[in-house]
């Protein structure tokens, strides 16, 4: 799995998921509880606080669900989306999300990933700039 820092893997008979590791000098934002989301707060091995969410989407109809976090020098997030073709809900919560985040195997692909970026540099830019 080496060099996988960020992929968008399209599952073909599922939802599609969404992995990246991207490089950024600001943390990523913490989960907020609205419309409908429902956030599941953790910690890493390491100590590193992650969050995670379960949130409608669309019409509300359907849930998506996504586990992020700060790990070095870049933020981290995996995104399960809901199966469009049959309007299901992503098949896993945030909560289960963040369970696999903890993950050794997982972290040793986002550790990878941080020291050798395949996404460029997230960069913030202020509103009426």
């Amino acid at each position: 799995m080496a060099g996988l820092s960020a992929a968008a893997v399209v599952v073909r008979r599922g939802p599609r998921i969404v992995f990246s590791v991207r490089p950024s000098d600001s943390a990523a934002e913490r989960c907020r509880e609205i419309k409908g989301t429902v956030c599941t707060n953790g910690t890493l091995p390491d100590g590193t606080e992650t969050d995670a969410s379960t949130s409608p989407v669309d019409t509300g109809a359907v849930t998506a669900s996504r586990v992020w976090f700060r790990y070095g020098t870049s933020n981290v997030s995996l995104t399960v989306n809901p199966h469009e073709p049959s309007n299901t809900s992503a098949p896993v919560t945030g909560a289960q999300l963040l369970e696999l985040a903890q993950a050794p195997v997982f972290l040793d692909l986002v550790k990878s990933a941080d020291q050798h970026p395949m996404e460029a540099k997230q960069t913030l830019v202020a509103a009426g700039d």
